[in-house]
């Protein structure tokens, strides 16, 4: 694309930090710069690194046209809402925000929009699920742009092992939208110096799919809404696909998927006995269901029991945590995150709180009730209760967290493996009587399991959420849609910590 208007290219870049929005805005200024343009650049930075995006605007003007009008451009600080050329965004949220600023427009912008999510912290602390549709920012991002470019831009940056901003470059050069040739894009990155590899790996994968998508303008090349078609995984260990063959022999199609990866989930958490536990009360549940008329319901009661019994019973406990935070993968994970190079020592330090509570719990039944009830053992294991620092990258951390999630082993004796037996045992009784009397409202207080996760605070204020609604249900049964406000009852116990919106909920639905 040549420019042969007396306009100014406008370009603007939204990126989180640390995904390298400076570096793809000092690669644009320099190509402007080795190419007889000037460039202005400006940036307004969010709030911090993690909680706020900053926004890099540019400005490009051939020096010839300067040069003909014998009078240097006058350029803008900041886009103007309405009159930007070029978008780029570096994440899909970011991509929403650009739009509501206006600075996507479908006479003018050729929007190019990495499709990946890195979650907000306002995402993060709903205690449901608080994350934006990303299907509704990606059909909002086609319907206000010229040009529309999208795909999982993070991703292929981790294929290619460079950051995001080279992703983001070659997208630029393959969007035909700037008075550049593709050699005079990769010489700037060559002129760095710096990862010069990877980079122009990265660079001509983002070239490659941006070309890709040039014949259909508004088309997202790996769409987030795309389902795949799920399909039966084959076992190693003959018992495991023993019970594999039981799903797919004996529960109905609508809830093979959950179940199967009720299974893995567990064997996980514990070992295929339990995972066989888990799959002989779906078996019961589907009695239950078929009794019911589940069968013109397209089994939703077994499908949703599916689903949340295996949540439950891979309860997180001290057990679990300890687990999970010492994994090999786990220590990868945190290597490929900050680039550590073979050789380079890298420390992760956990911070950890533990509770008195959740120290009994990790106990023995008959011993966790002791710490709990005899005072002089109660202040002797507090003592322990205070915040801590652990360093797993060294041999006493890791060890400490070893033997903890070596207790797997004596887990069905300890006090919180049956006090949330019990529970799992009461919800699923509660459910089928439920469903026995109004199918969809069972239904519905299968799906209220949601409320019970985490561990601590956050698990004891959703018990007691769920108590509140069971207590409940008897007048609650009593109404015309008893589903619905079982429903209505959970949406507000999800929607905020303080219980508020679910104590104004359970006063209305309760009255009369």
């Amino acid at each position: 694309m040549t420019n042969t208007t007396k306009q100014p290219i406008k370009l603007a870049i939204a990126a989180m930090g640390g995904q390298g929005g400076g570096v793809l805005s000092a690669w644009m200024v320099a190509l402007a710069e080795s190419n007889q343009y000037y460039a202005q650049y400006t940036s307004v930075p969010g709030v911090a690194q993690r909680t706020g995006s900053t926004i890099y605007y540019i400005e490009l003007f051939p020096e010839e046209l300067s040069k003909q009008a014998a009078k240097e451009p006058v350029m803008a600080l900041m886009p103007v809402e309405g009159d930007v050329d070029i978008v780029v965004a570096g994440e899909l949220v970011e991509a929403g925000r650009a739009v509501t600023r206006g600075l996507v427009t479908p006479e003018q912008t050729t929007f190019i929009v990495s499709t990946h999510r890195l979650y907000s912290q306002a995402e993060k602390e709903v205690l449901g699920d608080g994350r934006a549709n990303s299907e509704l920012i990606i059909a909002g991002a086609r319907e206000h742009a010229k040009n529309f470019i999208g795909f999982d831009m993070q991703q292929t940056a981790i294929d290619t092992g460079c950051m995001i901003s080279a992703i983001l470059f070659g997208s630029l050069a393959g969007s035909n939208q700037l008075p550049f040739e593709r050699e005079q894009f990769e010489q700037v990155i060559r002129q760095g110096g710096k990862a010069v590899e990877s980079n122009l790996a990265g660079f001509n994968a983002g070239y490659a799919r941006a070309q890709a998508l040039l014949n259909n303008t508004h088309a997202v090349s790996d769409s987030t809404s795309s389902a795949q078609e799920f399909r039966f995984p084959t076992a190693t260990q003959p018992k495991l696909q023993a019970l594999l063959n039981t799903i797919k022999s004996v529960l109905p199609e609508q809830a093979h998927e959950f179940a199967v990866e009720g299974i893995k989930r567990l064997v996980d958490y514990q070992d295929i006995a339990y995972a066989d536990e888990y799959l002989q009360q779906l078996i019961k549940v589907l009695d239950t269901d078929l009794a019911n008329g589940g069968e013109s319901q397209q089994f939703a009661l077994t499908r949703e029991v599916a689903r949340y019994l295996a949540l439950w019973m891979s309860y997180e406990d001290t057990i679990r945590v300890a687990d999970l935070k010492i994994r090999q993968q786990r220590f990868t994970r945190y290597k490929d995150h900050v680039k550590a190079k073979p050789g380079d020592v890298v420390h992760v330090v956990e911070f950890m709180h533990p509770r008195l509570e959740e120290i009994a719990d990790t106990m023995p039944s008959w011993f966790g009730n002791m710490i709990l009830n005899v005072a002089p053992l109660r202040a002797m294991v507090s003592y322990f209760c205070k915040e801590r620092k652990i360093n797993t990258s060294k041999l006493g951390g890791f060890l400490m967290l070893y033997v903890t999630a070596k207790f797997r082993g004596i887990r069905r004796s300890t006090l919180r493996f049956k006090r949330e037996h019990t529970r799992i045992d009461d919800w699923l009784n509660l459910v089928a009587s439920t469903a026995s009397s109004d199918y969809q409202s069972g239904v519905s207080l299968a799906q209220c399991q949601r409320l019970i996760k985490g561990y601590g605070d956050t698990h004891e204020r959703g018990w007691a959420n769920y108590s509140s609604i069971v207590a409940s249900l008897p007048k609650i049964m009593s109404k015309s849609e008893p589903s619905q406000v079982i429903t209505r009852l959970r949406d507000a116990a999800l929607a905020e910590e303080s219980g508020a919106q679910l104590n104004s909920e359970m006063s209305s639905a309760v009255a009369g």
